[in-house]
């Protein structure tokens, strides 16, 4: 159909070619204008991030991770649903899965290794659709690999380079490692890495938290220092989780370097490689981000590490610390 615009000259019925072109000058910068919103408001449409988290983490790790997730990709302006579904590890996976399949998302976010490994697998097999983006605390490289369609941030914490730098204020050539029933990946991430370097080490898992702390002073009295996992997964003698406090009452009162992952809020070493969570959701929200974009960022190896030493321990044990690692001090 064409459209003709006519104006009457003399009597005389006549296409008015001026007032044509003057409406097609204003009418195509609207049409184009209209197209650039519409494809904005496709870029941006509303996108639905299922979230697993341990409802008894207790601020530990993956609270702190899924906040900075959140606030980070809700600080772009993008238009989220986030949905945050509480897993314990006695819940069957499957029915998790089964609960946000209803909503298929278009990422389901998984902050944790262990989430990650019972949860991923049956996201692929239900909603094949949907993007898993996870986080690795300990898992080692080549594990994961559980899904073909996954985005992800993977910590590879340089362990080797924490001991070298602890030698230089206690020489540390043998650890005793502890953990709880839930620490078996982040052991062998450990073990495999001590191996490497000039260390000997043992380790011990416990489910109680009277075997934990017998352990922990045990191995306090036979190496030179001590790597305590925090006990997930421990329980006292009245079936209760282990609380924070109790962890660093424990630490306070061995009488060698105890040494570790960090942040882990309220966790308090003699020195430890910090892997700040919310520095990790932040990697995991950019992510994120940029597949909602069109990008395709696969898994990436978290690199922003760094080394803490708490002066309270230093004082306690009595060691000293030379100038070049006085800025990595804690109060």
């Amino acid at each position: 159909m064409f459209l003709f615009f006519i104006t009457q000259v003399d009597g005389v019925i006549v296409p008015n070619y001026a007032l044509l072109v003057l409406l097609t000058i204003f009418i195509l910068p609207i049409q184009k204008t209209r197209g650039e919103n519409m494809s904005k408001v496709l870029e941006f449409s509303k996108k639905k991030v299922a979230i697993v988290s341990f409802p008894t983490d207790g601020g530990r790790l993956t609270d702190s991770t899924i906040n900075s997730f959140t606030e980070q990709l809700t600080s772009t302006g993008m238009p989220i649903e986030f949905t945050n579904y509480g897993w314990l590890f006695s819940d069957d996976p499957e029915k998790l899965v089964e609960r946000f399949s209803v909503d298929k998302p278009d990422i389901v976010f998984l902050p944790d290794d262990l989430i990650y490994k019972k949860i991923a697998p049956i996201v692929e097999k239900k909603l094949p659709d949907t993007m898993v983006l996870f986080t690795a605390f300990y898992l080692k490289k080549e594990a994961t690999h559980l899904v073909r369609k996954q985005i992800g941030v993977h910590c590879d914490a340089p362990i080797e380079h924490l001991i070298k730098q602890a030698n230089k204020f206690s020489k540390i050539k043998s650890i005793g490692i502890v953990g709880g029933p839930f620490s078996t990946e982040i052991l062998d991430t450990v073990t495999s890495k001590l191996k490497k370097i000039d260390v000997t080490f043992e380790h011990k898992l416990t489910n109680r938290w009277s075997e934990y702390t017998e352990t922990v002073f045990s191995f306090a009295k036979k190496y030179d220092a001590v790597w305590a996992f925090p006990p997930f997964g421990v329980k006292s003698d009245d079936n209760s989780s282990i609380g924070n406090h109790q962890f660093n009452s424990l630490l306070k009162e061995i009488d060698k370097p105890s040494l570790g992952y960090g942040g882990l809020n309220g966790i308090v070493r003699t020195m430890h490689m910090d892997i700040d969570p919310v520095d990790v959701g932040r990697n995991a929200a950019s992510m994120a981000f940029k597949y909602f974009r069109g990008e395709n960022v696969g898994v990436q190896e978290f690199t922003s590490y760094g080394i803490r030493i708490s002066d309270e321990h230093l004082k306690r044990l009595k060691l000293s610390v030379p100038s070049e690692l006085l800025g990595f001090i804690t109060m």
